[in-house]
């Protein structure tokens, strides 16, 4: 039942992204709808209602509201916390919503996304190092994601390129 109340919301939220998120409201709309305003435990590491088949629906707004700072930050937040069953995917969609939108480089981002863009990207490599060496396509994704810590001078994206042997 909660899936489908939230889904109804979906295209209204695309909608009010279309232009980004620059405007405070649509911030915070997005954080709360990808859960990431939610008061979940820190330890929390999954969380009932999210299953395997809702990888899609985080898929889809990764894709259509990636280019929001709002967004990204959600994103990297849920990977870290609830969603982290998701984090094989997440690596995709992060990679993605960075790689389709070069200006979040540039643009503001919400508290703490490098924060956990950091964390999802070392649990990550440390994890499934191997995984990361024999794939080409997940190791293209990575890199992604650790140019774009460089960029944003972030000392997690050039410690963790040197010795992951990438």
């Amino acid at each position: 039942m909660f899936w489908i109340v939230w889904n109804e919301f979906k295209e209204k939220i695309i909608t009010i992204c279309k232009n980004g998120d620059k405007r405070w409201y649509i911030k915070k709309i997005v954080k709360s709808y990808l859960f990431a305003k939610a008061p979940w435990k820190e330890s929390a590491t999954e969380w009932h209602s999210l299953k395997d088949k809702n990888r899609r629906f985080f898929n889809e707004l990764s894709q259509t509201i990636g280019h929001c700072p709002s967004t990204l930050y959600a994103i990297s937040k849920l990977l870290n916390g609830i969603g982290s069953s998701y984090i094989d995917d997440g690596i995709y969609w992060i990679s993605n919503m960075l790689g389709n939108n070069r200006d979040l480089v540039t643009l503001e981002l919400e508290t703490n996304t490098i924060f956990y863009l950091e964390n999802l990207i070392r649990k990550y490599t440390i994890k499934n190092r191997e995984k990361v060496k024999k794939t080409k396509a997940l190791k293209a994704k990575i890199l992604i994601i650790l140019n774009f810590l460089i960029e944003r001078e972030s000392v997690v994206g050039y410690k963790e390129l040197p010795n992951r042997n990438f």
